[in-house]
C-alpha cells in the first residue's frame, strides 16, 4: 500500500496543494492581506512540497522524516511572519483533503504522519 499511496500522493500533489490554499484562503480571509501579492503561489508552491515530503515518509514508512521536515517548515515560515495559527490551519484542510480524497484505510495510513507532525506545532 505504501507505494500505491505515494504515487498517488505525487499526482495529486498539484490538485491538493490548490485545493488547500483556496480552502485556507476562504477560512481566514485575512491572509490576503497579511500576505499579499505572490504569496497564494508560493503558498500552492510550498503545499506541493510539503505532499512531496509526505509522499516520501509513507514510501519509507518514516513518521519522523515528515514531522522533522513540518517542523523545519515551521522555522521557515515564522522567520517570514507566517504564524503556527496560520500553518494550523493550513494542516487542517489538508487532513480535511486527505480523508475527502483517499479511502478510509488509506487515509489512516497517511493520517498517523500527518498527525503526529501536526503534535508538534
Amino acid at each position: 500500500m505504501k507505494e500505491t499511496l505515494s504515487a498517488a500522493l505525487r499526482n495529486e500533489a498539484g490538485a491538493l496543494a490548490g485545493h488547500i490554499v483556496d480552502v485556507q484562503y476562504a477560512r481566514q480571509p485575512d491572509l490576503a492581506g497579511r500576505y499579499p501579492g505572490s504569496a497564494r503561489g508560493k503558498g500552492i508552491r510550498d503545499a506541493r512540497h510539503t505532499f512531496s515530503v509526505l509522499a516520501d515518509a509513507v514510501r519509507c514508512e518514516c513518521p519522523e522524516l515528515f514531522a522533522g521536515y513540518v517542523e523545519w517548515l515551521r522555522s521557515v515560515l515564522a522567520s517570514r511572519g507566517f504564524r503556527d495559527a496560520d500553518l494550523g490551519g493550513f494542516f487542517e484542510a489538508a487532513d480535511e483533503a486527505l480523508r475527502e480524497r483517499f479511502e478510509p484505510e488509506e487515509y489512516a495510513f497517511m493520517g498517523r504522519y500527518l498527525r503526529a507532525a501536526v503534535e508538534r506545532l
